[in-house]
């Protein structure tokens, strides 16, 4: 019987211990608190009296860059492919300024001589040529003196063939001063030597390939745009297209537009040096979808005094497709609730707007009285790490980055610090953000209006 009652008391102890362990914790709000109404989503809960502790950023409207971007492939702005215009043996390669055999990677004039072919048999026939040239005019000059001291004196057949004799002797001395030119093979743009495929001594076909030269202190950066892109980079190219100027002497082309591209390499290397990012300009846009990936090519073009951009390097193109005065703010701070995307702002209480401080129970200062108030941003940007908005609905300027995930509106906020906001008068694409920025919108369409 004892047994028993000891069992009853210590279950009784225990009861009375987990009811003091519920109170505590907060289920004392289980107990004799009257039930609160529910059926409105924004009705504080419980504890959000309490005051949250957040970290607040100051936003400014500055002009912003919206950039799409895709990557690419770099290639030569032009490409030359140079071969003799008759068989023959070549005599010798062409020399650089230091006296050197012209080899890859070696630079070249226009009109330099990159090789030549053994001209003895050219210079041959070339001398034949002019003899048989100077005989036929000799006749022809004798006929006709003769015809006109003595007319009828000449037929008019005889003339006749010693004119046509004539003719077929200049042709034939033109073909041989041809043939002597063609013996020599000269660069026909300046540019770099990509490939010497002949030695000296060596014997040749006609149209065989010898050298190959490229441009490459201008070169192209070619990516495909879907279709769904191509209208709005189609309207921002005839937007900014430049009026026809003249080539620039040497045969480089100027700028065509306006349109400005950020290249950036991926190499690893790059992220390392002052050139990481380059700044282009939209060169050529195709007019026809391409067969093999089903994108329009688009064309950039680069500067590139200093060779770093080698054709066949992969890098990635940001196109700035429109600039806006608006707002950036960090994805993180962007809470997502039923598939739409709010801020939460730090707002003057209207109930009360100053709040005291005190200390030890002592009133130091009255300062303004911060709370949460929630936003809803139905259009936005997303860019790499950040959020653009053309424009916040009550335009609030303190926004909460971190704390905000347990934040409801009105609840009142404890500033626990600041985060600078970004203080560049124009989206740079040098910040940090993720390696491939994707654009995407909400309610907005892909007119590129």
């Amino acid at each position: 019987m004892k047994r028993r009652i000891g069992k009853f008391v210590g279950l009784i102890i225990v009861t009375i211990f987990a009811l003091a362990v519920m109170y505590v914790s907060g289920g004392r709000n289980q107990f004799g608190a009257q039930e609160q109404d529910t059926s409105d989503s924004e009705a504080p809960t419980p504890g959000s009296n309490a005051l949250a502790p957040v970290t607040l950023m100051q936003l400014h409207r500055q002009p912003l860059e919206i950039l799409d971007s895709y990557a690419g492939t770099i290639e030569p702005l032009e490409s030359f492919s140079l071969a003799f215009q008759q068989a023959g043996q070549i005599e010798s390669l062409g020399t650089t300024a230091e006296g050197k055999r012209l080899d890859v990677g070696d630079r070249v004039t226009a009109g330099q001589v990159l090789a030549k072919l053994d001209t003895r048999i050219l210079l041959a026939r070339r001398d034949e040529a002019n003899a048989n040239l100077e005989n036929a005019q000799t006749e022809y000059k004798r006929l006709s003196d003769l015809q006109k001291r003595s007319p009828g004196a000449v037929s008019e057949t005889v003339l006749q063939q010693a004119t046509q004799q004539l003719a077929v002797a200049t042709a034939m001395r033109d073909i041989a001063e041809k043939n002597l030119e063609d013996a020599l093979l000269v660069a026909p743009e300046a540019g770099v030597i990509s490939k010497r495929l002949v030695n000296a001594g060596e014997s040749i076909n006609m149209h065989q390939a010898a050298f190959e030269i490229v441009q490459v202190d201008k070169v192209l950066l070619t990516v495909g745009v879907p279709e769904s892109r191509i209208i709005a980079m189609q309207r921002q190219f005839n937007q900014t297209r430049r009026k026809s100027e003249p080539t620039n002497r040497g045969g480089s082309p100027n700028p065509v537009s306006d349109f400005k591209v950020y290249v950036r390499r991926f190499d690893t290397s790059s992220n390392l040096e002052g050139d990481a990012v380059l700044e282009g300009t939209v060169y050529r846009m195709a007019e026809t979808v391409n067969d093999r990936n089903g994108l329009f090519e688009v064309e950039v073009l680069l500067d590139n005094p200093n060779r770093l951009l080698k054709p066949g390097l992969v890098a990635k193109a940001d196109f700035v497709v429109r600039e806006i005065e608006g707002y950036q703010v960090p994805v993180e701070s962007v809470v997502f609730n039923d598939r739409t995307a709010n801020l939460f702002f730090a707002v003057v209480s209207p109930e009360s707007p100053t709040t005291q401080i005190d200390f030890a129970g002592m009133d130091l200062a009255e300062v303004p009285k911060l709370v949460a108030q929630r936003v809803e941003i139905p259009n936005y940007i997303e860019q790499g790490r950040n959020f653009i908005l053309a424009s916040i609905p009550g335009e609030h300027e303190l926004l909460v980055v971190q704390g905000q995930h347990r934040l409801v509106n009105g609840r009142p906020l404890e500033v626990m610090g600041t985060v600078p906001a970004s203080t560049s008068s124009l989206f740079s694409p040098t910040i940090d953000r993720g390696p491939m920025t994707e654009v995407s919108r909400l309610n907005t369409d892909n007119s590129g209006k």
